[in-house]
């Protein structure tokens, strides 16, 4: 529309422009050099003559996961490069997980895209190539990240001693196993781990306790007096990963909100278990649910459904069955029952929900004292607790119609 008026008035224009006084002049603006990248977007790099130069960095797609855990294990994964987060950026395509290459001198970034619509995710690597040209005359010391990362497995574990975790390390640093018989075939080793080094006893010890071990508590007798959410943030972050050990305690999903202006508006949600635990419950088609007053502020259905949900997450990630229990244990709360009817997906109320037992018998006796006669309030009581016995869902029914029956 604007084109098309400029073109019917375009001799009306003229004549403005012509008689207008106004002079303009040129402005130099001066654009202050980038002294620090600006969101992953625009960087400066050395050219061929020497000088920095700006370049836009842009991105494209690589591939698609089904869920973020799947994304950030290929990440951990990629035994070429490191990568370490930048920050997380909400745009108009969704939010963007940055990431950069954590290995000295490379520039190279990726972010991870999170669709509203779904839980899939893509990654898009940007097109600046990898750069992990080292000097070879440049000795490197100690030992690599996937090695320190091993030990610290292998220490939440229990397996805490240099001289196992040496033994350990053995068992993984080669790809095939050993041969009894030189005829003998090459055996994949399921425990090898790409780019695990051998270090000594002394590394061991040395990483243990200068590093690792003040770093998940605190600092060898400088233990804070209070626990901030980043100090639980830390230690979640730290007890993510699933153990060896199958009595071992793990998070199987969290959610920490701080409000900084309303601090008692804030969330912490928390759930934890053991590889063991879980593989009980999934032999099982029942679910037995409750909340304890001393430790939990909140008994919402959302905070119910984030349990099971976390029920389900773990159980899809460790044995990859679809965890549906039939039967809700738990007392009359309306908020466990409607948490359940969300996480698992049923509709109303077309699962089995038993109530607990004393819960059921302290309401009874709230409400039986419309009845003036005692003896008859007794009589009704004992049919109540006869009911109760009933060992089956069809023996259950069939004593409700009698006893109803009986009533009427």
């Amino acid at each position: 529309m604007l084109n098309n008026y400029i073109k019917e008035n375009n001799d009306t224009l003229s004549k403005v422009v012509e008689n207008s006084d106004d002079e303009f002049s040129d402005v130099q603006i001066n654009t202050p050099p980038v002294e620090v990248e600006s969101d992953g977007e625009i960087v400066e790099q050395i050219n061929s003559y020497g000088k920095r130069t700006r370049i836009q960095i842009n991105y494209s797609f690589t591939r698609e996961f089904e869920n973020i855990e799947q994304a950030y294990q290929f990440l951990k994964d990629d035994s070429n490069n490191i990568w370490s987060r930048l920050r997380i950026r909400k745009t108009n395509d969704g939010d963007k997980d940055c990431y950069k290459c954590n290995i000295k001198n490379c520039r190279s970034k990726l972010f991870i895209l999170f669709h509203d619509e779904s839980e899939s995710v893509s990654l898009w690597n940007s097109d600046i190539l990898h750069e992990h040209s080292s000097n070879s005359d440049e000795k490197i010391y100690g030992i690599n990240q996937i090695t320190k990362d091993q030990i610290g497995i292998l220490y939440r574990t229990r397996v805490k001693t240099a001289t196992n975790i040496l033994y350990a390390h053995r068992e993984k640093v080669s790809e095939y196993k050993d041969k009894k018989f030189d005829v003998d075939q090459d055996e994949i080793n399921p425990l090898y781990v790409p780019g695990l080094q051998i270090p000594t006893k002394l590394q061991i010890n040395n990483y243990i306790h200068n590093t690792f071990k003040p770093k998940i508590e605190f600092g060898e007798g400088k233990k804070k007096s209070k626990f901030s959410y980043g100090d639980l943030q830390f230690w979640v972050e730290n007890n993510l990963t699933i153990p060896d050990n199958e009595h071992e305690t793990f998070v199987l999903d969290y959610l920490i909100e701080y409000n900084p202006l309303i601090p008692s508006a804030s969330k912490i949600r928390l759930s934890l278990s053991t590889k063991n635990l879980l593989k009980i419950a999934a032999k099982t088609d029942h679910l037995c649910a409750d909340a304890t007053l001393s430790i939990c502020t909140g008994e919402t259905s959302d905070d119910f459904s984030f349990v099971f949900n976390s029920l389900i997450k773990a159980q899809k990630k460790l044995f990859d069955y679809n965890y549906r229990p039939r039967t809700l244990i738990a007392d009359g709360a309306e908020a466990i029952t409607n948490g359940f009817i969300n996480a698992f997906d049923y509709e109303n109320l077309d699962f089995k929900r038993v109530m607990c037992w004393a819960h059921v018998l302290r309401n009874f006796d709230k409400r039986i004292y419309f009845i003036t006669e005692e003896a008859n309030r007794n009589l009704i009581k004992e049919d109540i607790k006869e009911l109760q016995k009933s060992y089956c869902t069809e023996l259950f029914n069939c004593g409700y119609e009698l006893f109803e029956k009986k009533m009427a």
